[in-house]
């Protein structure tokens, strides 16, 4: 029924996607918006629930899909300040990153009209190719990372406010490194973030041995405590233990 009358009335459309784009598909069920296409007759009875339920799939049929998607990630962008999406990321009940991949999809299939080709070009950090988006991520992380402690070796376990895994991918570029299968604009990019090495095993036994002679020269001998750690959160006292 309501793809019919969205078919015929274009001012459900209209009206839908502005509902979906301005208070989102949960706060439509109290704004009584699908009385203004259509009227429930019949016995005298309570439909609220009825109509609550109508107004969900008013939304859901109603909206135009396009429009919905690209305001939903526009204001992702304008928090978030990129418009790298994680394939099963959800914003208020929208899906925005089956939407997004949906986008990547009609655009490699030529299926994408020119302007929103440029629409979707013109937000920060837009990406067609889902494995560049992953490596754009994952090198913003690790700047923000290197940023806040002074190096770009985050432990295997470090996950993000965000939920980006971001030890492990650190890890995967390294083994990538290894085997040859990193291209070399992608190694440079690493190499010049502060404090970034390929092996962190001997990145982490020079930082804490330049620590031990920092603390020698300031005490005048090399013997801390268990329990001591630097100002820059080195477990000192552990390693040397």
């Amino acid at each position: 029924m309501l793809r019919a009358l969205r078919a015929h009335d274009p001012e459900l459309v209209t009206d839908a996607t502005r509902i979906a784009t301005s208070l989102g598909r949960r706060d439509a069920v109290v704004g009584g918006y699908i009385r203004d296409h259509i009227q429930v007759l019949g016995a005298e009875a309570d439909v609220t629930g009825f109509e609550q339920a109508l107004e969900l799939r008013f939304v859901d049929v109603g909206a135009d899909t396009w429009e919905v998607g690209l305001q939903v990630l526009r204001r992702f962008a304008a928090r978030e300040g990129h418009t790298l999406i994680a394939a099963q990321h959800q914003e208020d009940g929208f899906r925005l990153g089956r939407w997004v991949s949906n986008q990547r999809v009609r655009y490699r299939d030529g299926r994408l009209s020119r302007s929103r080709v440029d629409t979707l070009e013109s937000l920060p950090g837009w990406a067609w190719d889902a494995l560049e988006a992953g490596w754009q991520e994952g090198l913003s992380a690790l700047r923000e990372y290197a940023e806040e402690h002074g190096h770009a070796r985050p432990p295997a376990s470090h996950v993000t406010a965000s939920g980006l895994k971001l030890g492990q991918w650190v890890q995967v570029r390294r083994r990538q490194h290894q085997d040859g299968s990193l291209p070399k604009e992608r190694t440079a990019e690493l190499e010049a973030l502060p404090g970034w090495a390929w092996n962190a095993v001997e990145a982490r036994w020079e930082d804490n041995h330049e620590a031990l002679r920092a603390y020698a020269n300031a005490s005048g001998h090399a013997r801390p405590p268990g329990d001591y750690i630097t100002a820059s959160g080195l477990k000192l006292g552990r390693w040397v233990i």
